[in-house]
């Protein structure tokens, strides 16, 4: 298998992972948020942000599937002629990664039994399913550099690499959920109450991203400085392909940042005017209507 088929494989696994943890997150969030607000309750009743989880978690199941087999390929050198149980059972049972592929699956499987079980409705926990997938996620961090010191060192490394990759899956999570709820039309520019309680909503993430924003800052950067060795001029990266790639992400971050200020410096207030227009034109609809009743009353 080609390397490029390789890296697509490893970016839809923790795209998945990251999406059944992050959407769950949301969904947790959306329900505290909304909780005493007229319709709140109503409005996640049916949790419109569960119906995706499942075809993400086929995903990261078919991508667990190919994941052990690739790595014992690639590690023993082997083809696919050549991979024997003994091999698969030597990856699965004594390496790091392995055990940690082992893990993986019994979560991915405790995430299935919740989205699957026939009491369903009163089985799904947003908190738990986000737990779940949030541990099945850290598993990952045995497959890259964060696994690749020892001692006290190599605890510190996954903390902040555990702590990077969560809060990057919670920020991926927010965007895709808010993206799937306005895509469900659930609410109109005229419904005051739907715009009021979307409003609480970006406006309670406002405060969860900014925090998100400083722990990937926080941990992105002595991340970085390890695996860079503590050189960071542009001529010690850009010779090797790792080090573009960091350039590339470096950009997309900034770019990320330029979307949390746009979200809660113009987008959330602006959708704060649209909710108090609309809230006007109901009003002074409501005092006309008022208006020609009296005069009418005042005809007869």
């Amino acid at each position: 298998m080609s390397d490029l088929a390789l890296y697509l494989l490893r970016l839809l696994q923790y795209l998945s992972l990251m999406l059944l943890f992050g959407l769950p997150l949301l969904q947790w969030q959306a329900e505290r948020t909304m909780h005493g607000m007229p319709g709140g309750a109503a409005w996640f009743a049916d949790r419109p942000l569960q119906p995706w989880l499942p075809a993400w978690l086929g995903i990261a199941v078919v991508m667990q599937c190919l994941d052990a087999p690739l790595k014992t390929m690639r590690i023993l050198g082997l083809s696919w002629s050549e991979l024997d149980a003994d091999a698969f059972g030597w990856y699965l049972l004594e390496t790091p990664a392995g055990l940690a592929w082992v893990v993986r699956a019994a979560l991915l499987l405790a995430i299935a039994a919740l989205l699957w079980s026939p009491a369903r409705r009163y089985a799904f926990s947003s908190r738990l399913v986000g737990l779940l997938a949030g541990g099945a996620l850290l598993t990952l961090l045995w497959n890259g550099h964060a696994a690749a010191s020892e001692g006290a060192a190599s605890a510190l490394r996954l903390t902040i690499g555990g702590l990077h990759l969560l809060a990057a899956a919670a920020w991926l999570g927010a965007i895709a959920g808010f993206l799937q709820l306005m895509a469900q039309d659930r609410f109109r520019r005229d419904d005051i109450g739907a715009l009021s309680r979307l409003h609480v909503l970006l406006h309670a993430f406002s405060g969860t991203g900014t925090w998100l924003v400083l722990i990937l800052l926080a941990t992105g950067l002595p991340h970085y400085a390890w695996i860079m060795q503590w050189q960071w001029s542009p001529s010690q990266m850009l010779p090797t392909p790792y080090g573009r790639w960091r350039l590339v992400k470096l950009l997309l971050f900034g770019g990320m940042l330029v979307l949390a200020a746009l979200h809660r410096w113009v987008l959330v207030p602006r959708l704060q005017r649209a909710r108090d227009i609309a809230a006007g034109v109901q009003a002074g609809g409501g005092q006309a209507a008022g208006g020609e009743a009296g005069g009418g009353g005042g005809g007869e």
